[in-house]
């Protein structure tokens, strides 16, 4: 049985001693205790400010954002109603047929609201209205009676100017015939049309240098019935041509793959400015093949080199073509013949330039 002392009773100090001994302590506990450290008060207080900036801040630009946007509101809301107002004062002067009023009313809304409702419909009627006012009066003439002896003769003169392929001088002719009787033999007067824009297209091409001219007339041509064969390739030469030229110190490859074609069926072929097929073609040859070597491909530079010099001779282009020779070839020891380019061959014989335009 357990005996509990009276907690009023005094305690001899050999009692305490006895009821808690000195060697009870923990010292585990007692270090532990001196081991904690209090936290650092002013990093806490800088992460409280950094928070309450951050929020300040956010809350400034949310209601800063939040006023431009009430603004702006407020203004689309007054430029609504003003539009809406002289709307409907254009819309008044309408029904009371002052339609300069209207269209001051519209204008002004055109200006401030342009996407109003009903504006555009509105507006387009004033203009009417108002045109329809200005129109002058005038008594309308009597119609004259065709003149059939001058569509004949027209006529006439057109088959003839077609049958000496003078193709500008029967357009002519064919259009003046057309003002004055655009049902007369409609289907005989299409095909000396046809004829006629295939001779003046092809003259264009050859003899004036005018490949875009000559091009859109062998396409009009072509409305009217398919080209034939040399018409096509009238229209294929000037085609290729201007496709070089558009692509001239811009893309070499280009202008080379478009007038190989173009120089060796007719290397005559001029331009505007006076330059032949063969000439634009000699020159874009070794500029390509500068690009060639700027790209380290130095076989096929030397092969283009060779293929502008085979043409016609130049001691630069000649210069170049070794020096790429040289570096395509090698070291001594991995010596190998020059690859020949299927693009632009090294020999090219020059053809017979046409002379006579063909028959369609």
């Amino acid at each position: 049985m357990k005996l509990y002392k009276n907690k009023s009773a005094k305690t001899s100090p050999q009692e305490v001693d006895q009821v808690i001994p000195p060697q009870q302590a923990d010292p585990v506990k007692k270090d532990k205790r001196k081991s904690v450290t209090p936290p650092k008060r002013w990093r806490v207080i800088l992460v409280g400010l950094f928070i309450l900036i951050l929020f300040a801040g956010s809350g400034a630009g949310i209601g800063y954002a939040a006023g431009i946007q009430l603004r702006l509101a407020q203004q689309n809301q007054q430029r609504l109603v003003t539009a809406a107002t002289h709307f409907n004062y254009g819309v008044g002067a309408m029904l009371q047929n002052n339609y300069e009023v209207a269209r001051i009313q519209f204008e002004y809304v055109l200006r401030i609201l342009p996407d109003f409702p009903g504006l555009k419909e509105k507006y387009t009627q004033t203009i009417m209205e108002l045109a329809k006012k200005n129109l002058p009066t005038a008594t309308p003439a009597a119609t004259p009676t065709p003149d059939k002896r001058g569509v004949e003769a027209l006529f006439a003169q057109a088959q003839q100017e077609v049958n000496s392929k003078n193709g500008t001088a029967a357009l002519k002719t064919l259009d003046s015939l057309r003002n004055q009787d655009i049902k007369y033999r409609t289907l005989e007067v299409d095909a000396l049309y046809y004829m006629a824009l295939i001779f003046s297209g092809i003259d264009k091409i050859w003899h004036q240098a005018d490949q875009e001219g000559g091009l859109y007339d062998l396409t009009l041509a072509s409305r009217f019935a398919p080209l034939d064969h040399e018409a096509y390739k009238y229209a294929n030469w000037a085609r290729k041509y201007m496709t070089a030229i558009s692509f001239w110190n811009v893309d070499w490859k280009t202008v080379v793959s478009n007038l190989a074609p173009v120089f060796i069926a007719s290397p005559g072929l001029q331009d505007s400015k006076g330059n032949t097929a063969q000439s634009r073609y000699i020159i874009a040859l070794w500029k390509y093949g500068d690009t060639l070597m700027a790209n380290d491909q130095y076989c096929d530079a030397a092969n283009y080199y060779g293929g502008s010099t085979k043409i016609q001779e130049n001691s630069t282009i000649q210069a170049k073509y070794e020096a790429a020779k040289l570096k395509c070839m090698g070291p001594a020891l991995t010596q190998q013949a020059i690859p020949t380019a299927t693009t632009a061959p090294l020999v090219v014989e020059t053809p017979t330039p046409i002379v006579e335009m063909p028959t369609p």
